[in-house]
């Protein structure tokens, strides 16, 4: 974002963190997505999985996210 106010710029960069987790009920309990892939696959444990995961800062990648099974953890910038 770039504002001119009175002669001078500004600007500034800003980054979200979109965090996304599904959870499914059915006749054959509850599914949640996404879910984690054969060699990384955890159990779902409640008090470990459903709550989001934390963010660390990192000076050379802002971007840079530890693996999160069970939820869809994306970086962007605006």
């Amino acid at each position: 974002m770039v504002a001119h106010i009175f002669g001078r710029k500004e600007q500034r960069a800003i980054s979200m963190r979109v965090v996304l987790q599904a959870c499914i009920e059915s006749e054959t309990g509850a599914l949640r997505f996404p879910m984690p892939v054969l060699d990384d696959y955890q159990p779902f444990d409640e008090k470990h999985h459903e709550v989001l995961p934390d963010k660390a800062f990192h000076q050379f990648n802002p971007f840079k996210n530890d693996p999160a099974p069970y939820w869809l953890v994306k970086e962007v910038e605006l």
